[in-house]
């Protein structure tokens, strides 16, 4: 198991579903192990090959989602919050977004406005919790 693996269990108590945005940090296969099932927003990047992984185009129907309890953000990829207030307000994942630093009020509306609070920041990514 690697550190990275670590870190996240420490941090999510379930390990079912989960969304990326991204690459999850460039930590995409050593994520495949510890999720039942990983859907993966297609943006055409490289792509690993697993039983567990489901590659999507766009998120139309949240229905699919519900067993969903974490999701990973790249940097890049937090315009796509903006998409998602059905998600967050129905499953209420964990967000894992890339960087130690919290992200500032300008990209974190959506969070805001859904009852999210960023809860620890660890020393690649930093995490959020519905409350």
């Amino acid at each position: 198991m690697t550190k990275f693996q670590k870190r996240l269990m420490k941090v999510l108590p379930k390990m079912q579903d989960c969304v990326v945005f991204g690459t999850a940090f460039g930590y995409l296969e050593e994520i495949v192990p510890i999720f039942q099932t990983i859907f993966i927003l297609d943006k055409g990047g490289d792509r690993v090959r697993a039983k567990n992984t489901v590659y999507i185009s766009e998120i139309k129907e949240t229905s699919i989602f519900n067993r969903v309890n974490s999701m990973f953000l790249d940097l890049n990829c937090l315009d796509d919050l903006q998409h998602l207030p059905l998600l967050l307000t129905i499953c209420k994942p964990y967000i894992l977004i890339e960087g130690n630093d919290v992200i500032g009020r300008d990209k974190s509306t959506v969070l805001y406005k859904n009852a999210y609070r960023a809860i620890s920041q660890n020393n690649n990514f930093h995490t959020w919790v519905g409350i």
